[in-house]
């Protein structure tokens, strides 16, 4: 089965529930409000971003959201896999594990930039004459999605050893946004907290991302040394989180609780 196959698979699904498409963009589109009509008031007080604190704050939002789609998106469609009674077909079948991963995520990718794409012509109506700077954009999505994969295929290892995803992607979801600079600038965390700031994915992400836009980066190095945090975040990474996942999945089978959940 290959990604093309996936798409066409979960497009499917997904066009049944339209209503819970539109309500989806409806709420967001809300959630962005709020921030929209709180710039007025920071804005005037001190804002401690750089930069327009609506765009920033914006920026950090639709983005974190994309970048956080790899990290539940690989636990979630193993979940209904499983639900679908389909998981053991998968993944007995002779394929490359890390295609097969790819391939369940694919479609969630696909629209989660589709998504993006409508919030950034929104961002053009509401602030026009916004900065773009396409390469350094570009540059900070692929590494962040890259890098987020790599935490979403261990937590669909964990998911795999022991059955219970939710807590473990309810906790890296909450801390990565917290400790990410979506919401406020990790300068103004404590020394520990703000160290591990330093060791967040989406901190360096979103620091290429928002300079993309014009905006500071905010990150706690160089640039520079973002982009090398994420490579080799990603490098090393996924070569650790395919065996993890690959040795979650031989013990499944030999326990024969594949299709448990």
């Amino acid at each position: 089965m290959n990604i093309f196959a996936f798409i066409k698979r979960d497009f499917q699904i997904e066009k049944n529930y339209k209503l819970a498409f539109f309500l989806k963009l409806i709420g967001m589109f809300l959630y962005i409000s709020i921030f929209y009509f709180m710039g007025f008031w920071i804005d005037r007080r001190g804002n401690t971003f750089g930069g327009s604190f609506f765009v920033n704050i914006f920026i950090g939002i639709i983005f974190a959201n994309l970048l956080l789609i790899p990290l539940n998106c690989f636990s979630e469609s193993l979940r209904k896999e499983q639900l679908f009674g389909t998981a053991e077909n998968l993944f007995l079948a002779p394929a490359n594990n890390l295609g097969l991963l790819a391939g369940s995520c694919s479609y969630a990718l696909l629209f989660g930039v589709i998504e993006t794409l409508f919030y950034l012509a929104a961002l053009y109506l509401i602030v026009p004459g916004t900065a773009f700077n396409a390469p350094r954009l570009l540059l900070g999505l692929v590494l962040g999605l890259t890098s987020m994969s790599v935490l979403g295929i261990l937590s669909a290892s964990f998911i795999l050893a022991f059955k219970k995803g939710d807590p473990v992607n309810f906790l890296m979801n909450a801390g990565l946004t917290l400790l990410g600079g979506v919401f406020f600038p990790i300068n103004v965390l404590p020394g520990w907290l703000y160290r591990l700031a330093s060791l967040n994915p989406i901190t360096h992400a979103l620091g290429l991302i928002r300079t993309g836009f014009g905006l500071p980066a905010m990150t706690p190095a160089p640039l520079r040394n973002s982009v090398i945090f994420l490579l080799v975040f990603s490098i090393l990474g996924l070569i650790f989180a395919v065996k993890m996942f690959d040795k979650a999945l031989i013990y499944t089978k030999k326990t024969g609780g594949l299709g448990k959940y």
